[in-house]
């Protein structure tokens, strides 16, 4: 009888010690859902703002600016469906070409601004 008391008590100890390494790996599996969830929100939060910083860089070339968001949406939206719709390949290379030499040409006067000021640093005296 003594032996059968002790294989419960070790199979009681045995699901124990489990019970408790399942409820770290529940607290690790909430752990990493909520990084990952963190990280899903942050790249689309990232995504909102490029897609932003666009609209407002057409505004900018254009001279642009919307009041009335319907309107802005309405258009957006007729734009993604010529996009979507428009089987010109020439039509959409030209768009393209558009936008890259826009893009392009920020990209340079940022990094010619950035090597300005570190002109600017490496001339000012050391005081």
């Amino acid at each position: 009888m003594a032996d059968i008391i002790k294989t419960i008590e070790a199979k009681q100890e045995k699901i124990s010690k489990m019970q408790e390494k399942m409820e770290k790996i529940k607290k690790e599996l909430g752990r990493e859902q909520s990084a990952l969830k963190t990280v899903a929100r942050k790249a689309d939060t990232r995504l909102k703002i490029e897609d932003g910083g666009l609209l407002r860089i057409a505004y900018e070339v254009e001279g642009f600016t919307v009041e009335d968001k319907n309107l802005l949406l309405g258009a957006l939206m007729s734009a993604v469906r010529a996009i979507k719709t428009n089987h010109k390949p020439e039509t959409l290379a030209h768009w393209k070409s558009v936008g890259l030499a826009e893009l392009s040409k920020r990209a340079a006067a940022q990094q010619a601004k950035k090597n300005a000021n570190k002109k600017k640093v490496a001339t000012v005296p050391a005081g």
